[in-house]
């Protein structure tokens, strides 16, 4: 999982300048429904003009999950969760005008999940993002949002020596926020 994220992360900042109309780094943080918390970092690519556009961005985020408690029990310990949402989405930017620029969008992702002690399937989902740009939005802007991605992923205890015919569903869905930069081209 670490080397397909990290290739496609290089893919978007090599690619990004050349044919985006903008380019964001930013930090974010999950609140991820049956995991702890999780906080991290991204980029995003965007495409399209000032009114309308396309996404495509990529996150990492840091998080544990308690495997002796909850929706998913096992004989494990605490386990370290790793989640690289692989966003693609449209985005609506409602005022054009003015250095407070608010956005809406939407799309879908794919979640690319890695546990130490167990084995979690990647999964597609769906997100739903609203924002701000703050600047001029001639070259460089300050990027806030909140995002609520929705996804579960299956969990298989095969790796640990359980066998189970229904993995446990683990939910990934929550409220993350971020904050960055963008650079227009």
């Amino acid at each position: 999982m670490r080397r397909g994220a990290l290739l496609v992360l290089v893919a978007v900042c090599v690619a990004a300048p050349a044919a985006a109309v903008d380019l964001s780094l930013f930090g974010t943080y999950q609140d991820f429904r049956d995991a702890d918390s999780g906080i991290g970092m991204g980029v995003r690519a965007g495409f399209g003009g000032d009114r309308f556009g396309f996404d495509l961005g990529l996150s990492y985020l840091d998080s544990e999950i308690n495997l002796g408690s909850g929706p998913v029990a096992c004989s494990c310990d605490v386990s370290n969760l790793r989640v690289a949402p692989l966003d693609l989405g449209a985005r609506w930017t409602i005022f054009r005008e003015g250095t407070w620029r608010p956005y809406i969008g939407a799309g879908v992702n794919v979640l690319f999940v890695e546990s130490d002690n167990v084995s979690v399937d990647d999964e597609v989902g769906w997100y739903a993002v609203g924002g701000a740009l703050v600047g001029d939005g001639k070259k460089n802007e300050l990027m806030i949002e909140v995002i609520y991605r929705s996804s579960d992923a299956n969990i298989d205890f095969i790796d640990q020596g359980f066998a189970t015919n229904d993995p446990p569903a683990l939910d990934l869905s929550g409220l993350g926020f971020s904050i960055g930069a963008v650079w227009r081209f």
